[in-house]
């Protein structure tokens, strides 16, 4: 038995890719602390900061409990802005995470030019 995003990354060849990779993004609606007990973004992170390539988990929702996930290569976040309710965060969530990747890589690409 092993965890199910080895056997994913494994099969579809994740280590080569983001051993070439300049940044990988991943994500899950709710990192939590489940995320850090093997799920498929705490795996994806795990091999990006293995090949040293800074990494971004986005969720609806980041709780207290995954901040321990963060680090200088992997950046937690949270992509509902700040007192959306929940059913527009729903409705919403591809624009959601549309404008915090957005501004996420904008914020890289800023500090690394500046």
């Amino acid at each position: 038995m092993r965890p199910g995003v080895e056997l994913v990354a494994d099969t579809i060849g994740l280590e080569e890719a983001i051993a070439e990779a300049d940044l990988v993004l991943t994500g899950e609606g709710s990192v939590d602390g489940q995320t850090l007990q093997g799920k498929t973004p705490a795996g994806v992170a795990a091999i990006a900061q293995r090949h040293c390539v800074p990494a971004a988990v986005f969720g609806g929702l980041i709780t207290a409990d995954a901040l321990p996930f963060a680090s200088e290569s992997v950046s937690l976040v949270c992509i509902t802005p700040a007192g959306q309710p929940l059913a527009d965060a729903v409705r919403l969530g591809h624009e959601n995470l549309r404008q915090a990747v957005a501004d996420w890589v904008g914020h890289r690409v800023a500090e690394s030019s500046g």
